[in-house]
Order: C-alpha cells, then sequence, then structure tokens
C-alpha cells in the first residue's frame, strides 16, 4: 500500500482500501454531516485525505471491528497511519530526472510543432495537443516508472485504436498525479479528444517528448497562450516576468503566500514559482473555469509546487502576502453583482464594468504589509464615469496605490487593448504615487505584436526599486512622484503620461525644422528640375522603332513565393533576438521598398534564408490586393519576405537580357497590372501562384534601351518622393511654429 500525499485527492474506493472496510461503510461515513466536503471533478467525487484523517481521528473503531493488534481507543487515523507502507517512489516521489544539458529546451519545443502537431491531433484543436505535451513533463517529473510504462507500451496491433489508448494512458497517468498531490484531475478527458492518424505517431511524439525538463513550461504556457480562442485573453511572459519582478524581489527566502485571484492558465503562479523558496512558499489561485485550471496544476506541479486551486465560487477567506493577477478586462463579474455595497472597502465599482472591483478583490486579499501586482486596461487610470473617478480619488486619498506603470501597446496575442499596472499596499498611507511612463519601451515582434525586452524589465523594475530604497533612477525622465493632492487637483487621473512630461516625445524647435524645411525644398526643386530635363531630352529623342524580344518571366527571373504561413507565423511570435527585419505588404509603399518595423530572431530567421532578400530581387504582393511592386535597393539585402509576397531574382543567365528597374517598370503598365488581377481572380481572395506567372509575356529592348527607359521613369518616382518628404518637412515646420506660438499653454493644461 502506498503512502499517500496528505493533499491527495482520493475516491471512496481509496479511503476503503487504506483501512480495510467496505465501501458501504466508507458511504455511511460521507452522509454524516460531518464528514468532509466532497470535490466534484471528472472523476466523480473526491475527497482531500488530510481532511479525511482529521475526521478519522475523531473517531475509534470499535471493539468488535479491530484487528488483533489494535489496542482499545485505536481510531481510524491510526489503523490509516499503520496500514499505509513506506513511501512508494514511482508514485509520489518526483522521477529523478535530470535533463541532458545538450538538450536545447527551445529547439525540442519547436520539434512537437508543424507536422507533428497535426499527425497527432487530427481534428482536435490545437491546445489539446499543447496539453498532451504538457502531461508528458508532468510525468517525467513527478513519475518515472509511469513515463517509462507509457514509452514501453507495445500492443500486438499497432493500430489507430492503439494510438489514442496510449495517448489516454498518458491522459489517465497524469491524473492519477494530479490527484495524489492534492490537485484536480480532468486531463484524460480532455486529450481523449486527440485522433491520431497512426501508432508511430504517437511514438515518435514520446521520442520527442524524452529528457523535455519542467524548466520549458513558460515556453508551453506561451504556446498554449497563442492556441487559445481569439477571444481569450493569455497573459504573455514578460508580463508575468515584469510583476514578479516588481512585487517579488524582497520575498524570494521568505516564508510567503502568493495568490493570484483569477488565475487564468496560471502564468503569474508560474512565474512567481521561478523565484520564490518552494519549500516556505504557498501558492494558490482561483480561475474560472476547470480546463485553465488543470493547466495551471499541470506547470506547477511539474516544477514541485503543489498549489491551492479552486474555481472563483469557493471562498478564500485567508490572506496573501503577495497578490499577482491578470484579471477580465471591462467585463461584468456574477459574485461581484451579489455584494451588498457595505461590504466594498472602497465603494461598489460601477454596474457593468469590474475594474475596480479587482482592484479591492487584491487588497482584501492582502496580510497588513502585503503588495498586490495587478495588470489593468489603460481606460481605468482616466475614465470620466463618475463612480470610478471616486474611486480613484479614494484610492489615492488613503493611500493605498504605490505606483502606477504604463507599458507598450499590443503586448497581448488577442487583444490591442494597452495595459498598465498598479501596485497596491493595504497599509501603505502613501501620500503620493510613483508614475512610470514605459509606454515607449518594448520590441516589436511579429503580426504587429511587442514584447518586453530583458532591458525593458530591468529599467522599469530599478527605476521602481530605486524609489523604494530612496535612490536617483537610473533613467530621470522615465518617472515622477506626484503628491496626491496635486493628483487631486488633475481630477484624479492616473495615466502616467500626464505627469512623466519629460518622456512625452516633444517637436523639434523651430530653427531645426526650419532647416530642414529649407533644405528638403532645395532637394524638390532638384528632382523637379531633373524631371524637366528628362521631359526635354524625351522630346528631342523620342523612342525609335526597336526590336523587341519576347520572352516568358520563367526564363529570365527565379520565381520564389514567400514561406508557408503556419511556421513563418509561429517564429514571428518568438522573442526577438539579434532581430532580422521582415517584409511584409504594408512596405511596399508607392512602389518603394521602406524600411520594415517587424521582426524576425536571428536563430529562427536562419530556418528561412531561401526567402531573404537582396538588392536587384523585384518584390510584389501575391495574395489580397495585388499591384503594388518594388525594386530592392542596396543597404536592404538579408530582409526576409513574409508569405503574401513573391520574388523575382533575374537570373544570372539574364544579366545581359534583364535590367531589374525595366522589369519593374514593365510590371507597373496598366495592361500588365490587368493581367496580373485577371490571374489572382481564381480564388476567393486573390492569389499569384509561381506557376501562373511562369508564363507571363515580357517584351524587352536592347538593355542599352531598358536602362534608358528605367532611368527615365526613376527620375518621376524620385520626384513624387521628394514631394512627400517637403508635405513632411512642413507639417513639422508648422508643428513647431504652433509650440512657439502657444507657449505657455501646455502648462495651463
Amino acid at each position: 500500500m502506498t503512502r499517500m500525499h496528505p493533499d491527495a485527492l482520493v475516491a471512496r474506493v481509496h479511503i476503503a482500501r487504506t483501512l480495510n472496510v467496505s465501501r458501504a461503510a466508507v458511504t455511511k461515513w460521507t452522509q454524516e454531516p460531518t464528514f468532509p466536503r466532497p470535490l466534484l471533478t471528472t472523476d466523480g467525487e473526491l475527497y482531500r485525505w488530510r481532511e479525511v484523517l482529521a475526521w478519522l481521528g475523531q473517531r475509534e473503531i470499535a471493539t468488535r471491528n479491530r484487528n488483533p493488534d489494535e489496542p482499545p481507543g485505536t481510531t481510524y487515523a491510526d489503523r490509516a497511519a499503520s496500514n499505509e507502507a513506506d513511501q512508494d517512489p514511482s508514485v509520489s516521489a518526483p522521477a529523478a530526472l535530470v535533463a541532458s544539458s545538450k538538450v536545447d529546451p527551445t529547439r525540442r519545443v519547436d520539434d512537437l510543432r508543424g507536422s507533428l502537431s497535426t499527425l497527432v491531433r487530427g481534428e482536435a484543436a490545437p491546445v489539446d495537443y499543447v496539453k498532451l505535451v504538457m502531461c508528458t513533463v508532468v510525468l517525467q517529473s513527478q513519475s518515472s516508472a509511469r513515463w517509462q510504462a507509457v514509452r514501453q507500451y507495445a500492443p500486438a496491433n499497432k493500430n489507430p485504436a492503439e494510438a489514442q489508448r496510449l495517448i489516454s494512458r498518458i491522459g489517465r497517468a497524469t491524473d492519477e498525479i494530479l490527484r495524489e498531490l492534492g490537485q484536480t484531475p480532468g486531463i484524460a478527458a480532455e486529450v481523449a479528444r486527440l485522433r491520431p492518424r497512426s501508432f508511430e505517431d504517437v511514438q515518435e511524439f514520446l521520442r520527442r517528448t524524452d529528457c523535455l525538463p519542467p524548466t520549458v513550461f513558460p515556453l508551453l504556457l506561451d504556446w498554449y497562450g497563442r492556441e487559445l480562442p481569439k477571444q481569450t485573453v493569455h497573459t504573455p511572459e514578460s508580463v508575468t516576468r515584469l510583476l514578479t519582478q516588481l512585487a517579488l524581489q524582497n520575498h524570494r527566502a521568505a516564508s510567503i503566500t502568493v495568490d493570484d485571484p483569477f488565475a487564468r492558465s496560471g502564468e503569474m503562479l508560474t512565474a512567481a514559482a521561478q523565484v520564490v523558496n518552494h519549500k516556505t512558499t504557498t501558492v494558490r489561485g482561483a480561475g474560472a473555469d476547470t480546463s485553465s485550471l488543470l493547466v495551471a496544476s499541470m506547470s506547477l506541479v511539474s516544477m514541485g509546487v503543489y498549489a491551492d486551486l479552486c474555481t472563483d465560487e469557493h471562498s478564500r477567506p485567508a490572506k496573501a502576502d503577495v497578490v499577482l493577477t491578470n484579471p477580465p478586462f471591462n467585463s461584468r463579474n456574477a459574485r461581484f453583482t451579489s455584494r451588498a455595497d457595505s461590504e466594498w472597502i472602497l465603494g461598489p465599482p460601477p454596474k457593468g464594468n469590474d475594474n475596480f472591483g479587482w482592484v479591492q478583490i487584491c487588497l482584501e486579499a492582502l496580510k497588513p504589509h502585503g503588495v498586490a501586482a495587478i495588470v489593468l486596461p489603460y481606460n481605468v487610470t482616466q475614465s470620466a464615469n463618475p463612480i470610478e473617478k471616486a474611486l480613484r480619488h479614494t484610492l489615492v486619498e488613503q493611500g493605498h496605490l504605490e505606483c502606477v506603470i504604463a507599458l507598450p501597446p499590443r503586448l497581448f496575442a488577442n487583444t490591442p487593448i494597452p495595459v498598465c499596472v498598479w501596485i497596491l499596499r493595504l497599509n501603505a498611507k502613501a501620500d503620493g504615487v510613483l508614475f512610470i511612463d514605459a509606454s515607449k519601451t518594448g520590441q516589436r515582434t511579429g503580426r504587429g505584436r511587442c514584447t518586453l525586452t530583458d532591458d525593458d524589465l530591468r529599467l522599469i523594475t530599478s527605476t521602481y526599486l530605486s524609489w523604494r530604497a530612496g535612490r536617483a533612477p537610473e533613467v530621470s525622465d522615465l518617472s515622477a512622484w506626484i503628491a496626491k493632492e496635486d493628483i487631486h487637483a488633475k481630477g484624479d487621473v492616473l495615466y502616467p503620461g500626464r505627469y512623466v512630461k519629460n518622456n512625452v516625445a516633444k517637436p523639434e524647435d523651430l530653427q531645426t525644422a526650419r532647416g530642414r524645411l529649407d533644405e528638403q525644398s532645395g532637394k524638390t526643386y532638384s528632382a523637379d528640375k531633373r524631371v524637366r530635363e528628362v521631359l526635354k531630352a524625351y522630346d528631342r529623342t523620342p523612342p525609335q522603332d526597336l526590336e523587341w524580344k519576347r520572352l516568358l518571366l520563367s526564363e529570365v527571373c527565379d520565381i520564389q513565393t514567400g514561406p508557408s504561413p503556419r511556421p513563418f507565423s509561429d517564429a514571428m511570435r518568438e522573442p526577438t533576438v539579434g532581430a532580422v527585419r521582415v517584409v511584409v505588404p504594408k512596405h511596399l509603399r508607392d512602389h518603394i521598398l521602406v524600411t520594415p518595423d517587424e521582426f524576425m530572431g536571428e536563430k529562427e530567421a536562419a530556418r528561412f534564408a531561401k526567402y531573404k532578400i537582396a538588392a536587384g530581387d523585384v518584390l510584389t504582393i501575391r495574395t489580397g490586393s495585388i499591384g503594388p511592386i518594388v525594386l530592392v535597393r542596396e543597404g536592404q539585402s538579408g530582409w526576409l519576405m513574409n508569405p503574401a509576397l513573391i520574388r523575382l531574382r533575374p537570373k544570372d543567365t539574364s544579366r545581359n537580357v534583364l535590367d531589374p528597374g525595366y522589369l519593374v517598370a514593365y510590371l507597373r503598365m496598366l495592361a500588365i497590372q490587368e493581367l496580373l488581377r485577371e490571374i489572382g481572380v481564381a480564388t476567393a481572395v486573390p492569389t499569384m501562384s509561381s506557376e501562373s506567372l511562369r508564363h507571363l509575356p515580357v517584351a524587352l529592348p536592347s538593355l542599352a534601351e531598358q536602362r534608358r527607359i528605367s532611368s527615365t521613369l526613376k527620375a518621376f518616382d524620385e520626384q513624387i518622393a521628394e514631394h512627400r518628404q517637403l508635405v513632411e518637412a512642413a507639417a513639422m515646420t508648422r508643428t513647431a511654429l504652433a509650440e512657439r506660438l502657444l507657449t505657455g499653454a501646455a502648462d495651463n493644461l
């Protein structure tokens, strides 16, 4: 018999076996009003072993039911302690799994994506496949015997049905571990939705997951978050790291309780578990659904943290030293509406919007000297709603708000809403608030998303901690401390940009702006003069009858369509270490390739080397709005094109036949543009394939004539570009002049 973990969740049959009593006897006990209440799970009613033992300790064994070696006064708890054998390391002890130092967790996780994911999950949702990966990490970190049993499963008939049974074994084994460690089970039912194509595919999956260490879980959580439905918000790793660094800096070795009142998939608690002392820290959280909490449980269990997780309907009266949370934005929570107005410590939030309800939940959850860090939308800082304005006033007046940090937009995958971080203390009694404007930090990743880099995190954290320690911050124009009287005078607006004036982008001074306008006026005049000269030359020497060659595009160019969308999209979501610029359709602007503002990390970009561009290439859009065509120039080589583009690269054998600039001019002809659009109308979204472009006719005069045509039309392109620069310079001069004319107005805002 196995010694059970005190927090294990047990069924009635396990209680009966441990005590050597009938199941009927246990059922009768459970009907008594003092018996512990069960948890309703996918495995039926389960009881926490610690609570059952406490109840059994009050129940003596009747004389007729005692064993010969049990003296009078023996309780059923005594019998349970006697019957439980020494701990079985194959069941509840963490496996002595040490991942090889040669294993690159990021690369191993990458290996599990792509085609293998499709083969193993079939028509199931991608999130279920990610959960299966999580199961393998839990098994390896907590029970080597169970993991080896899964790896060695070898049925006689290795068919798809057996593949699904193997996945079910993985789910059930993971549920057994969760149950034994006091976590609510249920993962078996979720991974059972997977429909693998073959037994061999599942074996390959297990081979690739072998020796995955628990440290990969932040990567898995990020992957899981990207696969969630668009309406589901997942907290990105850079944000969870920021909150833990801000709130846990002085608690890493202390005996503390960390709480997340809206735990989602455990992102905050997982980040906290990486920096706290597991032996002296209590981790707990509440969630809106059991599926998300299952992911949180697996993440924490894999790191040896046995958290107290429950749905938000449960009562959670114990106080915490640290509260970290990213609650729902601008939503309504049913449990708030049932509260009496007198139960709110600041006052009831407005109906239909519980942002300030969550602020007060965090305050209520704190011990007297605790700290809370909460993610909130920008609108909370300056909402005109009179109730929210009054709550901001009370929060500042009572000294609970210590710091507000503005973060850059686009941090979250499924919402563009910009966010800020509030740091709260229950008994701080602060007479002002520290405002940190980090809205201009961050680095662009893919699909317009942003992430906080390590340098950003260090800068924000050091600014806050330096202020806490009474030291000057590293960057003085990033923050400002404002007395509460001044905040009240500003209408209790809590947006950092309102107070951190030096961090606001300033217009150029008038002298610099006028100088730039004069310089650009000169460039524009030169471009206009060049066009006039080109037109005069044309009048003097009109085109003669030329000899034209008619070739196919495939004869003079190598045609390369962009990469496959899914793997490219996944790579764009990874952190951009050593960034490579990525060209997307919006960068083909006015027939000029502008400098991209999207990036991919060097490591990921190496996988797409064949899609890099070089000087002399011609780029156009292959899906959607077909039309813009640009020439890649010197200084733009090495950038990547995304899946929506197509690259035309003149062949080495055609260098004496084709001028790239002429090809751009030719493809921009109205007749050719119409032909390109006709090529792309065969599908719902216009799309050009390399095969359809292969047969596009290209009419070529002599190379010298091509260059003359290209040079002539280039003069007009340059004129258009210079005039646009002139408009921008004039607009900047106008802004600078307005600042001079309206001096003093900004000080009265």
